[in-house]
C-alpha cells in the first residue's frame, strides 16, 4: 500500500493504462508525469526502488543501464537486450513474458530490502561496464581483430 508505480514517458498505450488505473481505483498510486526534460530523469531514479522493463523489443536498453548506474536493481522480461544486460539474480531479476511472473519478481524485490540492497549494488557495478572508456576500449578491440584479420588473409 505504500508503493508507487511511475510510468515516465508517453507512449502508445498511456491513455490507455491511465484509463485501467482509473477503473481499478489506482489512479492515486499510479503516477503518469508523461515525458519528461533527460536533465529531470536522475531525479525519478533516486526516488525509485527498483527499475522494471517490459519491453521485449530493447537491443541496448539506454534507460535500463542509466537505471542501474543510479543503483537501481531490475525487474525485466527475458528478452533481447534485458537479457543481453542483466544477471539474473545478481544485478536483477528476468522474468518469462508472463504478468503473473512478473508480479511475482516485483513484489518479492520489493518486499526483501536487502536482497534489493545488493543486487542495487551489483547493478551499479554492471552499469559501469557501459561506460564510455570500456565501451571505446572494446570497440578499439574489434577494430584492431579485423585489421589483424584483414592483414593476415593478405599474406
Amino acid at each position: 500500500p505504500d508503493r508507487r508505480l511511475v510510468l515516465v514517458g508517453e507512449g502508445t498505450e498511456r491513455d490507455d493504462l491511465m484509463g485501467l488505473a482509473r477503473r481499478l481505483g489506482l489512479e492515486d498510486r499510479v503516477l503518469f508525469p508523461g515525458r519528461i526534460e533527460y536533465r529531470d530523469i536522475p531525479r525519478y531514479y533516486a526516488a525509485a526502488n527498483l527499475f522494471v522493463m517490459t519491453s521485449v523489443t530493447e537491443v541496448r536498453p539506454l534507460a535500463l543501464i542509466e537505471a542501474m548506474a543510479s543503483g537501481l536493481p531490475v525487474v525485466a522480461v527475458s528478452a533481447p537486450g534485458s537479457t543481453d544486460t542483466v544477471t539474473h539474480g545478481a544485478d536483477g531479476l528476468l522474468t518469462p513474458d508472463d504478468p503473473a511472473a512478473f508480479a511475482d519478481a516485483v513484489r518479492h524485490l520489493l518486499s526483501d530490502d536487502g536482497t534489493r540492497t545488493e543486487m542495487g549494488r551489483r547493478a551499479r557495478g554492471t552499469a559501469g561496464t557501459y561506460s564510455i572508456i570500456d565501451t571505446t576500449r572494446r570497440l578499439v578491440g574489434i577494430y584492431e581483430q579485423a585489421r589483424e584479420s584483414r592483414l593476415a588473409a593478405r599474406a
